[in-house]
């Protein structure tokens, strides 16, 4: 890196738990090598930010948008009697912007109105930098009005597609319309775009004429401990959140009906004890001794915490098109840590399990389909597939992958 270039500087907006977000630390380590670094986000500052001298913003605030009814219509009394005009306005933009459709300008209204966002766009303002980096559609108008004041470059991380996040009739009327707005006036200001995979890429392109460069949510290339493949006991492993859409008890149930050699092991972040406590007492009744429940560990340990089961289970049925097409973290952590991995027919994953050989793709999302696939298995193309994996893992990785945002800022920064 040339000295001009170590002298610049980069801001990353991104609206989510910074130090759970695999994705936007991947892209602090990788630039915060390169630029000077300012980091926004939610939650405390992440371990070793200050050592690194990245200037970190947290970006918090106190909603309800978790809360019951009752407690929703406590707190608006609350806000009459006490006249916090601020907390009724941002309720009453939260209602307004539905009305967008038919008035657009109440976007903009409803977007300046979030305190969090207030937050970013005065603390952006406040500190130039030479480019902004834009996670996902809900920073960009915010990271764009920086940009364009500094006179710097902005990149737009697009996640995934941000309009077809759900598809049900109250997410297109009342949702889609909102991110399209932003998407079409501001998507076009930013002088490169990234994205997740190449179905989400082409969507991009064909909906807003964007050309996004596919960077995949692929973890760092960590040497793991390998270890041999019992024929009594098949350890499969599933990490990731517990949330009730992703249908978590498929998966015991897809345990329950394979052979008994096949033992399920989760290890899930969230905070839906009731969940949890669902997916215990179902595995006790229907696969009792076959599921254990692991504790989580933070993003950078989970290569290493799952390398030492056998084979990663990656089902979720589609709801929507982002899940369609997902290329999850999930699924490149279970390359990089040797697991054989075995999925539903999702297309993007069914494409990289088949070009590297480093799994098996099941017929359908059912669940007789699944276990069937787990019980073709034998323990020899387990191993097999294992060693593939990781042959894949010194392409599938962060490296790799980093090295095209890195060369996207310094491209943009020359």
């Amino acid at each position: 890196m040339t000295p001009s270039l170590m002298d610049k500087s980069v801001t990353i907006i991104s609206l989510s738990p910074i130090a759970r977000d695999a994705r936007v630390l991947r892209q602090v380590n990788c630039l915060s090598e390169r630029f000077r670094l300012s980091v926004m986000g939610y939650g405390p500052e992440p371990p070793g930010f200050a050592e690194r001298g990245i200037r970190y913003v947290c970006l918090d605030v106190v909603f309800d948008s978790f809360a019951t009814r009752g407690e929703r219509l406590q707190n608006l009394a609350r806000m009459v009697r006490e006249g916090d005009r601020e907390a009724l306005s941002l309720r009453i933009m939260s209602r307004a912007v539905y009305m967008g459709p038919l008035y657009p300008p109440l976007y903009e209204a409803w977007y300046r109105s979030i305190p969090a966002i207030r937050k970013a766009r005065e603390a952006a303002l406040a500190e130039p930098a030479d480019a902004y980096l834009a996670n996902d559609w809900n920073a960009l108008p915010a990271a764009a009005e920086a940009a364009e004041k500094h006179g710097a470059k902005l990149v737009f991380d697009a996640h995934e597609y941000a309009p077809l996040e759900y598809e049900g009739l109250s997410w297109r009327l009342l949702h889609a319309p909102r991110i399209n707005h932003f998407l079409r006036g501001y998507a076009k200001k930013a002088d490169a775009m990234m994205t997740v995979g190449p179905a989400i890429a082409e969507k991009y392109r064909l909906v807003f004429g964007l050309n996004p460069v596919v960077v995949r949510n692929a973890p760092d290339h960590v040497p793991v401990a390998r270890h041999d493949v019992s024929r009594d006991r098949v350890n499969v492993v599933h990490h990731g959140g517990a949330v009730r859409v992703r249908r978590l008890e498929d998966m015991i149930e897809v345990i329950a009906l394979a052979k008994p050699r096949y033992h399920l092991n989760f290890m899930l972040t969230g905070g839906d004890a009731a969940y949890l406590d669902e997916l215990r007492l179902l595995a006790a009744r229907i696969a009792p001794g076959r599921v254990t429940f692991h504790d989580p560990v933070p993003p950078r340990e989970v290569v290493a915490a799952i390398s030492r089961f056998d084979l990663s289970l990656v089902l979720k049925k589609p709801l929507c098109f982002n899940e369609k097409y997902s290329l999850p973290n999930k699924f490149f952590d279970s390359i990089v840590a040797g697991l054989a991995v075995v999925a539903g027919p999702s297309p993007e994953m069914a494409s990289i399990i088949r070009e590297y050989g480093a799994g098996l793709v099941a017929d359908s999302f059912s669940i007789s389909d699944v276990a069937k696939a787990l019980d073709s298995l034998s323990v020899d193309e387990i191993r097999s597939m294992r060693v593939a994996a990781a042959g894949a893992a010194k392409i599938l990785n962060a490296g790799h992958e980093m090295k095209k945002v890195a060369d996207i800022f310094s491209r943009l920064l020359a």
